[in-house]
């Protein structure tokens, strides 16, 4: 990933500016030289920060700087919240300064010049302003809820919205790993229910998750709960899931490794595990492979090829961001594999999948989203022996960081 120096400047300088608006009376013409006095003391502070080649704060400060490169690019990922809280104390201190010029500040008339060039600096500001909302909402939006390849369908180890399993494989991991503790609850709605090409619930689902993330792992309990009657357990939860995972990344590589333990409570089908790999480009498009092993049921492999794109959309008001996630992928399945799920002995491809998602983040913590997802079987003979090849599946997604 290409660096573009001086990303950190443009973040502290629109940050500064909005502070000024909100919280600084008119400033007079005479007092702009000092304004720029104290704005560049800050920039000498930020500069060292940069340069220091010691502890946790040169580290923090310099992911926050790698993170608006890559959202700039278009490749955004999760924003380091300590720097910034580090970055937001060191311009409350700025803000006190500059409340001290223009409360002390001598004179009170302004030259004809003195005036023009406060005007133009003005306008600067506002155009700085608007680039630092950008900003914002493009680090709040690299938070919300994504879809990647096989997440279009509803499955712990597939959908991942709130940082659990895959969520290491990419961001964190590149960046690498920040030891602070978080967790997630969320809530979904589905029209149906749709695993790796077959549909399991052909009506509405109702499935809950709860995902906790601790320096690189990650730890997720997730349930399906029917809603209709077409498999004779509406009401009840039909699956309980728990996936268990280590994310790291290496360069602009990300690595995931885990497990899946899946449970069929209230039906006859048997409990399975997988155990599971993937590996992630930091890239455009996003490109991705995971290989699942059932090492209990099917003792055989299903593989996956994904590619992913994502689009902030810049929102101007506070505390709230929008994205937008693209995705789709192919799988293969071992013949063992494929003779256990989908009944044909020969190592082949299975289905295609593909969605998008439209993510609303409030205050860093709540997200609302919708969204749609495609899956067809591609190879004929698993074909003939599915009634439903093709199926849309729409959902509700709500999250919430605890």
């Amino acid at each position: 990933m290409t660096e573009k120096p001086g990303s950190w400047k443009v973040v502290y300088v629109a940050v500064t500016i909005v502070i000024l608006l909100m919280s600084v009376p008119p400033v007079r013409a005479q007092d702009y030289q000092a304004l720029l006095d104290a704005m560049g003391r800050l920039e000498g502070k930020l500069k060292e920060q940069i340069e220091t080649e010691s502890g946790l704060q040169q580290q923090q400060i310099k992911a926050v700087q790698q993170e608006l490169d890559d959202l700039r690019s278009g490749s955004g990922t999760a924003a380091d919240h300590s720097a910034l809280a580090a970055l937001r104390r060191e311009l409350a201190q700025l803000k006190l300064e500059m409340e001290d010029l223009s409360q002390n500040s001598p004179g009170e008339t302004d030259s004809d010049e003195n005036q023009e060039l406060l005007l133009q600096v003005m306008k600067d500001i506002d155009q700085l302003k608007a680039e630092n909302v950008s900003l914002r909402s493009m680090i709040q939006g690299s938070q919300s809820p994504m879809i990647a390849g096989e997440e279009a369908v509803s499955r712990p180890d597939l959908h991942p919205v709130c940082l659990p399993a895959e969520a290491a494989t990419a961001p964190q991991g590149i960046m690498g790993d920040v030891e602070s503790f978080d967790a997630c609850v969320e809530i979904d709605y589905f029209s149906s229910y749709v695993w790796r090409g077959l549909l399991l619930t052909d009506g509405p689902v109702f499935q809950p998750s709860v995902t906790a993330d601790y320096a690189g792992f990650s730890f997720n309990g997730w349930a399906s709960m029917d809603l209709v009657d077409v498999n004779d357990n509406q009401g009840r939860i039909n699956e309980l899931d728990f996936t268990a995972e280590y994310g790291w990344g290496v360069g602009r590589f990300g690595f995931a490794a885990g497990l899946v333990h899946y449970t069929f409570p209230h039906t006859d089908y048997a409990v399975t595990t997988e155990l599971y790999g993937s590996v992630e480009l930091d890239a455009p498009l996003g490109p991705s492979v995971k290989l699942n092993w059932d090492v209990d049921q099917a003792n055989g492999f299903y593989a996956t090829f994904n590619l992913s794109h994502d689009v902030n959309i810049p929102i101007t008001l506070d505390n709230v961001s929008m994205s937008v996630g693209l995705a789709a992928g192919v799988a293969v399945g071992s013949s063992n594999y494929n003779r256990c799920y989908y009944g044909v002995a020969d190592t082949r491809m299975t289905d295609f999948h593909a969605g998008i998602t439209a993510p609303i983040t409030l205050h860093d913590n709540w997200s609302f989203a919708a969204t749609a997802g495609y899956s067809a079987i591609v190879n004929n003979e698993i074909k003939e022996r599915l009634e439903d090849n093709n199926k849309i599946t729409f959902g509700i997604l709500v999250s919430a960081g605890l």
